[in-house]
């Protein structure tokens, strides 16, 4: 359980709880990805919640950490329709991402903090995937 979590599996999280949610992904595009053949991480990117990267690789492999996992989680939860909250001035700040970080992640960071679970440059492990769903 403290392994740390690859992208092909953060997929099979996602995709899982999109279509427990939202119903099946219908596969409307081909596989764009030259590295992997999988019907689950082409349903990922079917329905806008997973992409690759801009050499057409999906780098199902590398490993993910908690600033992606976290802004996965909020792109799934938009595209199910819930909607992020917009003032974060009363949000506690971590000591690791602070609100004013040139992170490409901070705005996601915040808007999804609820609890100390996320903190940004760590590589999520299988367990951290249990406690978030």
């Amino acid at each position: 359980l403290n392994e740390k979590i690859y992208r092909r599996q953060i997929a099979d999280v996602l995709v899982g709880l999109y279509e427990k949610v939202n119903g099946e992904i219908e596969i409307t595009e081909e596989n764009p990805y030259t590295d992997v053949n999988s019907e689950t991480i082409v349903k990922a990117y079917c329905s806008g919640i997973l992409v690759g990267y801009e050499d057409g690789e999906f780098k199902p492999l590398e490993y993910v950490n908690r600033s992606e996992v976290i802004a996965l989680f909020q792109r799934l939860l938009i595209k199910s329709g819930v909607s992020m909250p917009t003032d974060l001035s009363n949000t506690e700040e971590y000591t690791d991402i602070t609100k004013d970080s040139d992170h490409w992640a901070t705005e996601i960071v915040y808007q999804m903090k609820n609890t100390k679970r996320f903190m940004e440059k760590r590589f999520l492990t299988v367990a951290g995937v249990e406690k978030l769903v």
